[in-house]
């Protein structure tokens, strides 16, 4: 797994990381907001696992976010690019391992999604050539 680039914090400031409203899944929970101990919502988008751990970007999520999110207004990459990001680690079993706390910009550009890349295929922007 590779080394994150940011400054480790506390994981229970993510705890608990159950997913309150999962959107989207496929072989698992990979893009959910869930409600930490201290009722902040957040959204957890799934980058990167190996044998051990499942790695999270995780951000705020508030209505605003969210609603732009799945109208379609924003993309994935928009939604995560905050000013307070953070990766978490969480092991297989659950128990979170690890917490940091990044930005988009310093992150491998390989475990990102792809710049308009939105949150569903249905929610897919037009291209510009096609605006008439």
């Amino acid at each position: 797994m590779w080394a994150v680039p940011g400054e480790t914090v506390d994981v229970e400031r993510f705890e608990p990381f159950q997913p309150t409203e999962i959107l989207d899944h496929y072989d698992g929970p990979r893009i959910f907001t869930f409600t930490n101990r201290s009722q902040e919502r957040h959204l957890a988008f799934w980058c990167d696992e190996d044998g051990a751990l499942q790695r999270y970007l995780v951000v705020p999520c508030g209505d605003v976010v969210k609603d732009k999110l799945t109208s379609g207004r924003i993309s994935m990459r928009e939604a995560l690019d905050q000013p307070w990001l953070w990766v978490v680690d969480v092991e297989h079993t659950g128990r979170l391992s690890g917490a940091w706390r990044s930005t988009l910009k310093r992150l491998p550009q390989d475990v990102l999604p792809e710049p308009g890349t939105m949150l569903w295929p249905t929610l897919e922007r037009p291209s510009p050539s096609s605006w008439g």
